[in-house]
């Protein structure tokens, strides 16, 4: 379903196509590759870039469509991205929260171990990423895709981590905190984040 944004950003949030893919990973990789999470998963700079893409690549060419993109759009271009799966029991989707093969497989492990340890019981629709394109941030785009409720579907909670700086405009967008902050390194923490399904009209 396409979801017009206010019109004076002449903008539109949509679900991505697989003809989507390259673009889409264009727009995400300069914006994830310069967060604290990046860096401390991908120690050497030369290989960032190309882990973020690998993970970008896997996630929007997962099979059976368990990953769906949504993504902000102008004039065909595409600004920002989120991904979205969605759980129907406990189990921490292993694989979809990490970077590639290229990132260190100890911090990828003891970070996919945290994670999980927080990880909804129930069924929900989980926010694994979200990216604004580097010159298009601080706009509302992200806060729009955090307002977004994700794929077509029955309605479900829906379920997020996110950095410190992001929490504000989570709460403005229906999320509240389910516990205390997740700590992945003495200067890295998540916040888990939950929103309830609107009650139906």
């Amino acid at each position: 379903m396409l979801k017009p944004m206010p019109a004076d950003l002449a903008l539109t949030i949509r679900t991505a196509g697989t003809w989507d893919t390259a673009r889409l990973i264009d727009a995400m990789t300069p914006a994830l590759e310069q967060t604290a999470l990046a860096w401390w998963l991908q120690p050497a700079p030369a290989r960032r870039a190309p882990s973020v893409r690998d993970h970008l690549r896997h996630l929007a060419g997962h099979t059976g469509g368990r990953v769906v993109f949504r993504v902000v759009e102008r004039d065909g271009e595409i600004l920002a991205g989120a991904a979205w799966t969605t759980c129907t029991d406990g189990a921490h989707p292993p694989g979809l929260l990490l970077p590639g093969d290229t990132a260190e497989p100890r911090r990828a492990a003891h970070l996919d171990a945290r994670l999980a340890e927080v990880h909804p019981a129930d069924a929900h629709r989980h926010l694994l990423l979200l990216a604004v394109k580097p010159g298009r941030q601080r706009r509302g785009l992200g806060s729009a895709l955090l307002a977004d409720t994700g794929p077509d579907g029955p309605p479900m909670p829906s379920y997020t981590v996110l950095i410190p700086s992001l929490i504000a405009a989570a709460a403005h967008a229906g999320y509240h905190s389910t516990g205390l902050p997740v700590g992945i390194t003495a200067a890295i923490t998540l916040q888990p984040l939950r929103r309830e399904p609107s009650p139906p009209q």
